[in-house]
């Protein structure tokens, strides 16, 4: 049987997930990192990298994307989405960038949309500030990513990150901390910007620089879709198709192309 980690942190250490873990044909990390971390849980263990793919959305509503768009008229719209839990997502990173960025930059419109554990105290945190909205749970996520001028994507731990992925997928340039898996997709100047983890101030400059630099959030978009295209729902099932393939002949695993950014190597 194949296992696939989606999660940095190591499994738990009972007999049964270790035996689940170590009798496992071949183990799957959805990055390097949680591969790498998988190898110090077990040392004998030969994970390899499967990258999610960009998942398919559908086709946004211009109706409501323009009513989107129409709330906020002459804004730019920086959103953040994902579970309203600021362990793992980091909101709290963007709530004090909006701070900052309050005064001096009052086109920008924070878009704080999900739902999770946090999102009562979150709310009241930002209470004060007049650039921020929390749109809550919504079925529109796809109209929503079409409506955004920029997605900051500030996690404290990440395995890779679906709602970043998304986003690249309708061209929206992301500002991402450089955490987890991360940076196996998102290469700075080129398809987005990182920055280092829980750093407001870092976050704040790369956002204005994106809203002040047009020519650098086109460059980005274009990288992000190209991103997103590699990591074709095709090209992950293809690799998967070739490890099942491989457990029922009792050969190993052929080596398959790498998305667009390549993982460091380990020391």
């Amino acid at each position: 049987f194949v296992v696939t980690r989606r999660i940095i942190k190591q499994p738990k250490r009972n007999v049964a997930t270790r035996w689940c873990y170590g009798r496992a044909t071949i183990l799957v990390g959805v990055s390097a990192a949680v591969a790498k971390a998988m190898r110090g849980y077990d040392t004998h263990c030969a994970a390899r990298v499967v990258y999610d793919c960009a998942p398919a959305l559908p086709s946004a509503d211009s109706r409501f994307v323009s009513a989107v768009r129409c709330e906020f008229p002459g804004r730019v719209l920086v959103g953040q989405v994902g579970q309203l839990d600021d362990a793992t997502k980091g909101q709290r990173t963007t709530l004090a960038a909006a701070r900052a960025l309050e005064k001096t930059r009052p086109e920008i419109i924070f878009l704080m949309i999900g739902s999770g554990p946090d999102e009562f105290e979150l709310r009241a945190e930002a209470a004060g500030l007049s650039n921020v909205r929390f749109v809550g749970w919504t079925s529109h996520i796809a109209d929503y990513y079409a409506a955004l001028d920029v997605l900051v994507f500030p996690s404290r731990s990440e395995a890779l990150g679906s709602a970043m992925l998304e986003a690249m997928s309708f061209g929206v340039p992301v500002v991402a901390s450089a955490v987890g898996g991360i940076p196996e997709v998102v290469e700075h100047e080129i398809n987005g910007l990182l920055f280092p983890d829980a750093d407001a101030s870092a976050l704040c400059r790369d956002i204005e620089r994106l809203v002040a630099d047009g020519p650098l959030r086109e460059a980005l978009s274009r990288g992000a879709r190209h991103t997103a295209a590699s990591l074709s729902p095709d090209w992950m099932a293809k690799q998967y198709l070739d490890i099942y393939a491989a457990v029922i002949s009792g050969r190993e695993p052929s080596t398959l192309a790498q998305p667009l950014v390549v993982p460091p190597e380990e020391p």
